[in-house]
């Protein structure tokens, strides 16, 4: 692309305060670029990308960095390992042809939106993965950890608790945090389903959700942890763009004040 005269420019939905590990990260595994466009200023609300990929075919980026220009680009290439990385009003029948040659998805066993499959879950038959809440914040993980590996042996008492901030850079690792729950959504109390979400900061969406899949009550009564300085254990993931520390059951998350 570069020896063409092209240019490669990553554009993503990670905001201002995971800007500088985002890059670093970038240079480290050797991926060239030639601007990273956050999702932050004029773009806040740009989370399906159009506002950007818009900007960048008429060579009117905002946020570039310092001495970095852009003239008008065509776009001859997206690649991505969600939809609207690839294209937002057409259907998949539409585009679906353009797959493998414009399109490009890249396979990412992270996090994702996929349609509904079933799972062999650890308290025995396969059932449907459990679906968002319409008045929830961020999604579940779609492949929920205790899904996975059942419950952990070491309760949060027993591991080195790092701050929420600290997880937010530790997607895909096992951790325990430690952090007050300033808000408690619990979607079984307003008659509807999904996991209940206790959010460390009152802005959810730039930083860490404890996500607990509540099933048949086992985590109690989750207002509860409204308030509390809370230990809990987990994998750090990502979904839709939130990041979320998904906890094993029960065991795994306690109150400390």
């Amino acid at each position: 692309v570069r020896n063409l005269g092209g240019k490669i420019i990553i554009v993503t939905n990670r905001q201002a305060p995971l800007g500088e590990p985002t890059v670093k990260n970038l240079e480290k595994v050797g991926i060239p670029f030639d601007v990273c466009l956050l999702r932050e200023g004029v773009y806040k609300e740009d989370r399906s990308k159009a506002a950007r990929r818009t900007d960048i075919e008429k060579g009117a980026v905002k946020n570039l960095p310092l001495g970095k220009r852009l003239l008008p680009l065509e776009i001859l290439m997206l690649a991505g390992d969600q939809t609207h990385d690839l294209y937002e009003d057409e259907t998949f029948d539409q585009v679906k042809a353009r797959y493998g040659k414009d399109l490009i998805v890249i396979p990412n066993p992270m996090y994702g939106d996929w349609t509904g499959a079933t799972f062999e879950g650890p308290a025995g038959p396969a059932r449907s993965r459990p679906a968002a809440a319409d008045e929830s914040p961020d999604g579940p993980d779609p492949d929920p950890p205790a899904a996975r590996t059942g419950s952990s042996s070491r309760s949060p008492a027993s591991r080195a608790a790092i701050t929420w901030q600290e997880a937010m850079d530790k997607v895909g690792q096992t951790v325990t945090v430690e952090a007050q729950i300033v808000n408690v959504y619990d979607p079984a109390a307003r008659g509807s389903s999904g996991p209940v979400k206790l959010n460390t900061d009152r802005d959810w969406a730039t930083s860490l959700t404890i996500v607990l899949f509540n099933k048949d009550g086992q985590f109690g009564d989750p207002a509860r942890f409204d308030g509390k300085t809370i230990r809990a254990t987990g994998k750090v993931s990502v979904y839709r763009d939130a990041t979320q520390l998904t906890v094993f059951g029960p065991d795994t998350i306690e109150i400390v004040d």
